[in-house]
């Protein structure tokens, strides 16, 4: 399957496969799907659930925005990333 139409499986974690085109930026998502309620932000990916919602429509330049986004709050909250 890795080489119809340059997609290739990514894996995230031990349990999900996602197919994507090879150009594009991999989601950040790592499986510890859960919102954090004091800040509001996924504990495992770091991102909002704005962001996650919109992740699947986002164009490169938002995708690499929201990336940038969570490692910075990653790194405000000092968990190694």
């Amino acid at each position: 399957m890795a080489s119809q139409s340059g997609l290739k499986a990514e894996k995230a974690g031990n349990k999900t496969e996602r197919m994507t085109k090879s150009s594009e930026i991999a989601s950040p998502c790592v499986d510890i799907c859960q919102l954090d309620p004091g800040s509001a932000y996924c504990t495992g990916c770091f991102r909002t659930i704005s962001e996650i919602k919109g992740w699947r429509d986002a164009s490169e330049a938002e995708r690499r925005a929201i990336c940038a986004s969570a490692s910075e709050r990653r790194e405000k909250l000092g968990i190694a990333g």
